[in-house]
């Protein structure tokens, strides 16, 4: 207690700890977030190749369809995202390493459950 409280010198270590945890492993994290990317481009490039005046329910379907999968897949792929950074936070050796989180890490059974439930929980939450 005796020792003084120094915000500026606090703050300063904060701000250098967290510059090096983000650029530690850069171009991995940004590999992770791909698939949200990806998406987002496709439901972008297929809203504006319809026609406006088209009145056919084919093309709303389909955009429909590819909005209810886009936005599983952003969902799933932020959780992942998350439980990343928060992995690379708590252990300096660990990196993204994006093609291996998302194929062999979190496609486990257990994973899976934990993921989709709260995904489905969340949508739920959001709907209602």
């Amino acid at each position: 207690m005796d020792t003084p409280y120094d915000r500026k010198s606090i703050r300063k270590q904060l701000k250098q700890n967290a510059k090096a945890v983000l650029h530690r492993d850069l171009w991995g994290n940004v590999g992770l977030q791909a698939p949200v990317i990806v998406v987002l481009y496709l439901e972008f490039l297929v809203s504006f190749l319809m026609d406006e005046n088209n009145t056919a329910t084919t093309p709303l379907i389909l955009n429909l369809i590819l909005s209810i999968v886009g936005a599983v897949v952003v969902i799933y792929a932020q959780y992942i995202q998350s439980y990343q950074s928060i992995k690379q936070l708590r252990d300096e050796t660990v990196t993204a390493r994006p093609m291996q989180s998302w194929s062999k890490t979190y496609l486990t059974k257990s994973w899976q459950k934990t993921l989709w439930l709260s995904v489905w929980m969340i949508a739920i939450y959001l709907i209602g």
